[in-house]
């Protein structure tokens, strides 16, 4: 009987920041909507895409400065299948990509709450459009009436809002 094969010794810090990735992208987006910044979905997919392929780039060259060749497109690509290939190649348990697909699919669910939890994310600029309008539609133009009555009716818009928003 032969003895199992020796893992290959490699910096594994990349690849368990990539099998959190998913979690760590999440925690982000939490931070981007409770400062209130109006990301789109496509600014966050944009930091997901850029998170993963700087990982797994990384860690592609450590990998490949222990001697093992895996496709640079793979690690980049397809983290998952790349995660378990790596692991396979340098002879280490499967933790990392397990840890990976956990994240994964706790990650799918965790953006919602997060969201609900701090709160939606408002776009500022429209809502400052709005209220604009609807102040300038309710206040008489220059010359109509005289200064107090222009005060009234700010008045008035401004206790409207805040029963509206109550």
């Amino acid at each position: 009987m032969g003895q199992p094969p020796q893992s290959v010794s490699v910096d594994n810090s990349f690849a368990w920041t990539l099998a959190f990735a998913p979690l760590l992208l999440v925690l982000i987006d939490g931070l981007f909507v409770a400062m209130g910044a109006g990301f789109s979905a496509v600014t966050a997919f944009l930091a997901a895409i850029g998170l993963n392929v700087g990982l797994s780039l990384a860690d592609h060259r450590r990998v490949r400065a222990a001697g093992q060749e895996l496709p640079a497109a793979l690690a980049a690509l397809l983290v998952p299948v790349y995660l378990i290939l790596r692991q396979g190649r340098l002879r280490q348990n499967y933790a990392i990509p397990i840890v990976w697909c956990v994240t994964f699919l706790a990650s799918l669910g965790g953006s919602g709450i997060i969201e609900n939890t701090i709160g939606v994310a408002i776009d500022t600029g429209v809502v400052e459009r709005q209220i604009e309008q609807g102040v300038q539609n309710k206040l008489p133009g220059p010359g109509q009436w005289g200064q107090a009555t222009r005060l009234e009716a700010s008045r008035r818009v401004a206790a409207s809002l805040r029963a509206s928003a109550a």
